[in-house]
């Protein structure tokens, strides 16, 4: 036995698919019934349902943006103050740290 769906989603929705095997006959809908004739009170039926649900999705906030760019130019600009106050100076042997 085998159920199966043919279904298109737009922009910003998902689905969800109940797939429901049961010893119970349905009451309505569609399904499908798997019944023994030598046990005609025992049966298997397979049924499901799609569910579509609208999704709304969360534009990035420019002021998120701005931030993360604000923390990139800081820290670009502490990485050259870091590395432009630790110098060192090399002449004939002589050996100095400039502050």
């Amino acid at each position: 036995m085998a159920i199966g769906w043919d279904f298109w989603l737009n922009e910003n929705e998902t689905n969800l698919i109940e797939c429901i095997v049961s010893d119970i006959r349905p009451e309505n809908g569609f399904y499908l019934a798997h019944l023994d004739h030598d046990f005609p009170d025992a049966g298997i039926y397979l049924t499901s349902r799609l569910n579509v649900a609208s999704v709304s999705v969360p534009e990035p906030k420019t002021t998120v943006l701005l931030l993360g760019l604000l923390f990139l130019v800081a820290g670009s600009k502490l990485k050259n103050r870091v590395s432009n106050n630790c110098r060192l100076y090399v002449a004939e042997k002589n050996y100095r740290i400039l502050n």
